[in-house]
């Protein structure tokens, strides 16, 4: 299956962003030392369990015809494997000057995603600084995905770095993330749960079930 991304950075008087997309080690797809990775390197380890290929890629700089480098973006469509877990992470700040205040604003926030084919068509519009410089208008990821929790990732195995979980629910990641939904799923997203049963000698085992979630409340 396809998604697009738009990685980088800008940087202008008015403020600077920057956005990136890191494959996150999970039970289904590891990666070394389980440590995430930027999509764009893992796509270069051309590691076999997990067939990240790149179809397609275009640099564009942060502002056309300037003398200094202000940054630059690139939209890349890649080939990636289906239950693959994605963390995509922003940063922008607003200078004091831009706000009409003392001090500038940062805001760091992040989300997590998993690519499934049958998934709704979503489109991720990451917020930019506002400048007349700036070449690129928008920076975006869109793929069929959905969007998962903590607790989502966490039921997969997902080695997530315990000083950053912060950036997850931070009021910064609602505010440089817009999600939209350009068409809907084909099928529901299965869920994982975790039950707790007796074995062959009478012990407590947990096993791993996976149910179908319903398209249609039907109610009670």
């Amino acid at each position: 299956m396809l998604i697009q991304v738009t990685t980088g950075s800008e940087s202008f008087k008015t403020g600077a962003s920057k956005y990136h997309v890191f494959v996150v080690p999970s039970t289904r797809y590891n990666l070394p030392d389980r440590k995430e990775q930027h999509i764009g390197i893992v796509q270069r380890l051309n590691l076999p369990s997990i067939p990240v290929r790149q179809v397609s890629a275009e640099r564009s700089p942060a502002a056309a015809g300037s003398m200094v480098d202000l940054g630059s973006w690139t939209k890349t469509t890649f080939e990636v494997p289906d239950g693959l877990i994605l963390k995509v992470w922003g940063q922008r700040t607003l200078s004091g000057a831009a706000i009409g205040a003392d001090r500038g604003v940062t805001g760091i926030g992040a989300m997590l995603i998993q690519t499934r084919a049958s998934a709704a068509l979503r489109r991720i519009t990451c917020l930019r600084v506002p400048d007349r410089q700036a070449s690129v208008t928008t920076v975006t990821l869109e793929g069929r995905f959905d969007v998962l929790t903590l607790r989502d990732a966490a039921e997969q195995g997902a080695a997530l770095p315990m000083d950053r979980i912060g950036q997850f629910t931070s009021p910064a990641a609602r505010q440089i993330f817009a999600v939209h939904q350009i068409d809907g799923e084909l099928s529901a997203r299965p869920v994982a749960t975790v039950e707790t049963v007796k074995g062959e000698r009478g012990e407590a085992v947990q096993v791993q079930t996976v149910k179908m979630r319903r398209a249609i409340d039907l109610g009670d």
